[in-house]
């Protein structure tokens, strides 16, 4: 009886060294799972928010700024931008004024005497040549009335242009001249951009045209907001460098700021990479990267895979593996294919 006890209790014994023996080759490993790769499903192209609505306002005379609108003022249609001091142009509106009104005595008298002359020619009362003169000086008189009735409406309407409105609404954005100061005929004294006709021009690869010319809407995002934005043309020259052509995308009424950048996403009939997995999973060796994934039976199974871009602590990857695929992410360093691993997330 002593002998058989003797013989269980070293049977029991040995169970135990080889339980622990078993449990001592579970390698402990963290893991997360594999994530469906949406950015795989897009293309994205980064491009800038315009407006083609970018006026240079030049001066249309020669004077002192009275009043100009400052960097960052709003402004709406038909607001007045700014104001050239008008003082010289008014002297100079009624000197012309002045000498116009002489003209006009001058041009009536001048007509009564060519009509009183032209009456005594056909009566045969003076010679033609008499008659003649004073047509001339009649002529002559009409000539400068018209000459002087130019002038001063050149000078009103460099007056009325003195007040510069707005065309649209928009936003002064530069301003190259302070009040106060001379203005010269011709030079920029401001800038505006519109709000209303906002665009973006996308470079996008020659291969994406076909698809494109189906599309009448096209996603367009910034860190925090996205916009379904109308396609309005897709120009039909490609950049010999690039292989690229340009569209262009109404931004309107998208809410993004002029000179912000933002990506236009395109969708990927046949993406490639479909999977992120965490970057710390990645093991890179000489013959290639891989992955640890875990299958059923807790076992590690080494599977190969090709990586695209980084988005945060996650890289997009194709290989033989799906989505919910339970992968390692630390303790990989001393597993090997088939090892048995215990699990801890």
């Amino acid at each position: 009886m002593k002998k058989k006890t003797l013989i269980f209790l070293a049977a029991l014994s040995t169970l135990n060294s080889l339980n622990n023996e078993v449990k001592a080759k579970e390698y402990p490993v963290e893991i997360r799972h594999v994530l469906s790769n949406n950015n795989a499903y897009y293309s994205s192209y980064i491009t800038e928010v315009k407006t083609n609505q970018d006026v240079k306002i030049s001066s249309e005379n020669t004077g002192k700024i009275e009043f100009i609108l400052d960097y960052g003022d709003k402004f709406k249609k038909g607001d007045v931008i700014a104001k050239i001091n008008t003082i010289e142009l008014e002297s100079k509106l009624r000197e012309i004024e002045a000498e116009l009104n002489i003209l006009k005595v001058d041009y009536e008298h001048k007509k009564e005497l060519y009509q009183f002359k032209k009456d005594l020619f056909y009566s045969k009362s003076i010679s033609k040549n008499d008659y003649l003169e004073q047509r001339n000086h009649y002529n002559l008189s009409k000539i400068k009335i018209d000459k002087y009735e130019a002038k001063r409406q050149t000078v009103k309407n460099k007056i009325e242009k003195s007040t510069i409105t707005a065309l649209f609404d928009g936003i002064f954005v530069d301003r190259y001249i302070n009040e106060g100061e001379l203005a010269l005929e011709g030079t920029a004294i401001a800038k505006i951009v519109g709000k209303e006709r906002l665009i973006s021009k996308v470079k996008i690869p020659i291969q994406k045209y076909d698809q494109l010319k189906e599309m009448k809407k096209i996603l367009m995002k910034s860190d925090k907001k996205e916009y379904k934005a109308d396609i309005k043309s897709l120009i039909n020259f490609v950049d010999k460098k690039t292989q690229t052509f340009e569209l262009v995308v109404d931004m309107s009424k998208s809410g993004f700021l002029i000179g912000s950048f933002v990506k236009a996403y395109i969708e990927e009939i046949n993406p490639d990479y479909k999977f992120l997995v965490p970057r710390d999973s990645i093991i890179h060796r000489q013959e290639g990267s891989f992955i640890y994934l875990v299958d059923q039976d807790s076992k590690a199974q080494r599977v190969s895979v090709s990586l695209g871009n980084y988005y945060g602590d996650n890289v997009e990857v194709k290989g033989k593996i799906a989505v919910n695929d339970k992968v390692v992410v630390n303790g990989s360093e001393k597993i090997s294919p088939g090892s048995s691993l215990k699990l801890w997330n």
